[in-house]
């Protein structure tokens, strides 16, 4: 029963047959679609879709994503492709009684549809194909409905009945079959597509941040970044540059806007001040210089940004921010304040320069830097989010990757804006 409607099995096609249909064989949900348009899982949908078709039109069924997708063509081509490379995304089958219905593993296989095969005229023709299995005992009655979207054959259902002890498929089951289908193609193939965008995206935004910050002498360092809502790349962005004589300087920008428009900004602004950073220059010099570099690539928006460099050998520090929020420092002895550095104005609406301040960071002591989203909402203020931050800090003393993870879970659980948070501790 697991390997349904094989692909290399003898099949004959025959003709639809309209028969009499008992209660047991009900149309689908009519917001099926609805419901599918819920998960951007693919597989989850493909479970869905089962759970609507098994037992109700079918004693089994199955879902192929086919690899790649087959073009639609309106009149039979001279040229039928070889076989078809397909994913089983998922299947249902009975698990021993005839009312006790799952999965039946392995889901995600993949196999090869035979050229000339039902399922492969099925998904040449872009048709429903009915089919009898004449080699199992009982024989079985076998339905492929192709899954379309974007005039596309991206998979297809495959549904099986056991003639002895049910009815061959009629008109009636393939036109509720081929409905469900029809609402299941484009959301299977919307998933698709989702899942592809979403593995580009963090690759990308992988490539645009520091590989790892975290390794640093004299200096323990935690990030955590995560893109607004649904988007999955922003304009936030941060770095950790080593510099002569032991010190490390560590950024974290803000790009006004979210999604790719930002992140193009923010790619040729981390780039720069990456550079200028290696220069080995002063926390003001370098926002001086990104400021002017700003004002004649950002297409109209501007940034902000904060920039430290730390010694931890002399237990000091030397920040300067260009319209950013300031750092938040905890000390070892209970101690903890934002730290009072001039503002400056944001990147790119020109400006004199910029200001610094110099702080202590003895043995034990943390460095909060982050962008706005970690602390400003629509239902908290500035200072709130402030606050509940430094009393985040104030627990803040096993390993610091974690205590970065569970602090930006905890303050930014709406995601309405990107959010960047890098701690850095003297150990």
């Amino acid at each position: 029963m697991a390997n349904i409607g094989a692909p290399n099995g003898s099949g004959t096609q025959v003709a639809d047959r309209e028969l009499f249909v008992p209660e047991q064989s009900y149309p689908p949900a009519p917001d099926a679609g609805v419901w599918f348009a819920a998960t951007l899982d693919p597989k989850e949908t493909a479970r869905q879709v089962l759970s609507l078709a098994v037992p109700h039109l079918a004693d089994e069924g199955a879902v192929y994503l086919l690899d790649p997708p087959v073009a639609l063509w309106r009149q039979p081509r001279k040229d039928p492709p070889g076989r078809l490379v397909a994913m089983r995304l998922a299947t249902r089958v009975p698990r021993g009684s005839s009312q006790d219905w799952g999965d039946f593993p392995p889901d995600s296989e993949m196999v090869a549809f035979t050229a000339g095969s039902p399922h492969a005229r099925c998904v040449v023709t872009g048709q429903p194909v009915c089919f009898d299995l004449d080699t199992d005992s009982p024989r079985r009655s076998l339905l492929a409905v192709p899954l379309t979207a974007h005039n596309e054959v991206t998979g297809l259902l495959l549904l099986g009945r056991q003639t002895t002890k049910g009815w061959p498929f009629s008109v009636a089951d393939v036109s509720r079959a081929s409905s469900l289908a029809a609402q299941a193609g484009v959301c299977i193939d919307n998933a698709r597509l989702f899942a592809q965008e979403r593995k580009v995206a963090q690759a990308l935004q992988r490539g645009l941040l520091p590989r790892d910050p975290s390794t640093r002498a004299g200096l323990d360092i935690a990030h955590c970044y995560r893109p607004a809502g649904d988007n999955l790349v922003g304009g936030d962005w941060y770095d950790v540059v080593p510099l002569p004589r032991g010190r490390t300087a560590i950024m974290v920008g803000d790009t006004m806007g979210h999604g790719p428009e930002a992140a193009t900004v923010m790619v040729q602004l981390r780039a720069a001040a990456h550079v200028l950073a290696d220069l080995d220059l002063a926390p003001d010099a370098l926002l001086w210089r990104l400021n002017r570099m700003a004002v004649t690539v950002t297409m109209g928006t501007f940034a902000t940004c904060v920039c430290a460099v730390i010694d931890p050998g002399a237990g000091t520090g030397v920040i300067a921010r260009a319209g950013h929020l300031p750092p938040v420092r905890w000390l070892a002895d209970g101690t903890c304040d934002a730290v009072a550095v001039p503002p400056g104005l944001p990147l790119g609406l020109g400006g004199d320069g910029y200001g610094t301040t110099s702080i202590k960071l003895p043995p034990g002591s943390t460095l909060a830097l982050f962008s706005d989203g970690l602390v400003e909402s629509r239902e908290r203020s500035f200072d709130e989010g402030i606050t509940e931050l430094r009393s985040a800090l104030t627990h803040c003393t096993g390993p610091l990757q974690p205590a970065c993870d569970a602090i930006v879970s905890t303050l930014c659980q709406r995601g309405e804006d990107d959010t960047t948070l890098v701690l850095v501790r003297v150990p």
